[in-house]
């Protein structure tokens, strides 16, 4: 599918959003996040109907969305989710975190005894959450 589709895809359904988001991270590999945002205004614009413009003050020399547009904060917010999306992966190397083995062995306790009710994810979730708390 074309980077044009996926773009399509993205804005239209939240089901369709994280196929999407697969895609476009394939075609806009290793490209910056100026770059994957220069390339993909023109299409969230196109979308929404939403023309580019000459921007003005800190953008003067770049093109922008028309504010003035009523699907002006459509484009703007389905652009911006976009961008992260595909650009939170590159952002670079993630370090590895090394669990003790203690919190691994609570972990598995907690997990098998939630495991037992309904919703064990949550359950587990909240449990924790209340142990910080606390």
């Amino acid at each position: 599918m074309s980077v044009q589709t996926n773009v399509n895809l993205y804005c239209k359904s939240k089901v369709s959003k994280a196929q999407a988001v697969v895609e476009l991270t394939k075609a806009l590999k290793r490209k910056s996040r100026e770059t994957v945002r220069a390339t993909l205004m023109p299409l969230v614009g196109k979308f929404w109907t939403v023309k580019l413009i000459d921007g003005e003050g800190k953008a003067k020399g770049t093109q922008v969305l028309d504010s003035s547009h009523k699907n002006y904060e459509n484009a703007k917010r389905d652009l911006y989710d976009i961008v992260k999306a595909i650009s939170s992966g590159s952002s670079g190397k993630k370090e590895a975190i090394e669990i003790p083995a203690e919190l691994i062995a609570a972990a598995e306790k907690l997990a098998k005894l939630s495991k037992k009710y309904e919703q064990s994810r949550s359950l587990a979730n909240k449990a924790v959450a209340e142990a910080f708390a606390q």
